[in-house]
Protein backbone atom coordinates (compact mmCIF):
# COMPACT_ATOMS: atom_id res chain seq x y z
CA UNK A 1 0.00 0.00 0.00
CA UNK A 2 2.80 2.41 0.87
CA UNK A 3 4.54 1.64 -2.42
CA UNK A 4 1.30 2.08 -4.37
CA UNK A 5 0.55 5.45 -2.79
CA UNK A 6 4.13 6.56 -3.36
CA UNK A 7 3.71 5.85 -7.07
CA UNK A 8 0.31 7.51 -7.09
CA UNK A 9 1.26 10.82 -5.52
CA UNK A 10 5.05 10.76 -5.62
CA UNK A 11 5.37 10.38 -1.86
CA UNK A 12 3.89 8.22 0.85
CA UNK A 13 3.60 10.70 3.67
CA UNK A 14 0.05 9.64 4.51
CA UNK A 15 -1.76 6.35 4.12
CA UNK A 16 -5.44 5.43 4.09
CA UNK A 17 -6.33 3.13 6.99
CA UNK A 18 -9.26 1.68 5.05
CA UNK A 19 -6.96 0.83 2.14
CA UNK A 20 -4.58 -0.96 4.51
CA UNK A 21 -7.35 -2.93 6.21
CA UNK A 22 -9.08 -3.75 2.91
CA UNK A 23 -5.86 -5.38 1.72
CA UNK A 24 -4.68 -6.98 4.96
CA UNK A 25 -7.79 -8.41 6.59
CA UNK A 26 -8.94 -10.57 3.64
CA UNK A 27 -5.46 -12.15 3.62
CA UNK A 28 -5.85 -12.95 7.32
CA UNK A 29 -9.28 -14.46 6.59
CA UNK A 30 -7.62 -16.88 4.16
CA UNK A 31 -5.45 -18.36 6.91
CA UNK A 32 -8.32 -18.47 9.42
CA UNK A 33 -9.91 -21.58 7.99
CA UNK A 34 -13.59 -21.74 8.86
CA UNK A 35 -13.43 -18.90 11.43
CA UNK A 36 -15.27 -15.79 10.28
CA UNK A 37 -13.58 -12.40 10.18
CA UNK A 38 -15.59 -9.22 9.73
CA UNK A 39 -14.49 -5.64 9.90
CA UNK A 40 -15.78 -2.09 9.90
CA UNK A 41 -13.27 0.65 9.23
CA UNK A 42 -13.74 4.41 9.25
CA UNK A 43 -11.38 5.86 6.71
CA UNK A 44 -8.77 8.32 7.76
CA UNK A 45 -5.30 9.15 6.55
CA UNK A 46 -2.40 8.87 8.93
CA UNK A 47 1.36 9.28 8.54
CA UNK A 48 3.01 6.24 6.97
CA UNK A 49 4.80 5.21 10.16
CA UNK A 50 1.56 5.26 12.15
CA UNK A 51 -0.23 3.32 9.42
CA UNK A 52 2.49 0.68 9.44
CA UNK A 53 2.34 0.43 13.23
CA UNK A 54 -1.45 0.13 13.18
CA UNK A 55 -1.25 -2.60 10.53
CA UNK A 56 1.27 -4.60 12.57
CA UNK A 57 -0.77 -4.20 15.75
CA UNK A 58 -3.99 -5.22 14.01
CA UNK A 59 -2.28 -8.23 12.44
CA UNK A 60 -1.03 -9.44 15.83
CA UNK A 61 -4.37 -8.89 17.57
CA UNK A 62 -6.32 -10.73 14.86
CA UNK A 63 -3.88 -13.65 14.82
CA UNK A 64 -4.06 -13.86 18.62
CA UNK A 65 -7.87 -13.80 18.46
CA UNK A 66 -7.83 -16.70 15.99
CA UNK A 67 -5.29 -18.62 18.05
CA UNK A 68 -6.70 -18.09 21.53
CA UNK A 69 -10.36 -17.17 20.98
CA UNK A 70 -13.46 -18.92 19.76
CA UNK A 71 -16.03 -18.02 17.18
CA UNK A 72 -16.01 -15.09 14.81
CA UNK A 73 -13.42 -12.32 15.00
CA UNK A 74 -14.59 -8.73 14.54
CA UNK A 75 -12.33 -5.77 13.85
CA UNK A 76 -13.58 -2.24 14.26
CA UNK A 77 -11.65 0.97 13.65
CA UNK A 78 -13.59 4.11 14.49
CA UNK A 79 -12.61 7.76 14.28
CA UNK A 80 -14.44 10.42 16.28
CA UNK A 81 -12.89 13.85 16.07
CA UNK A 82 -9.21 13.49 16.80
CA UNK A 83 -9.57 10.12 18.60
CA UNK A 84 -9.30 6.75 16.89
CA UNK A 85 -10.26 3.44 18.48
CA UNK A 86 -9.26 -0.06 17.36
CA UNK A 87 -11.29 -2.95 18.74
CA UNK A 88 -10.63 -6.63 17.99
Amino acid sequence: ILTYQAHEDGKANFISIRAVMDRMLPMLQEIAGNRALSYTVDDTKVPGKQGTSLALLTNELVLNAFKHGRGAVEVEFRVEGDVATLRV
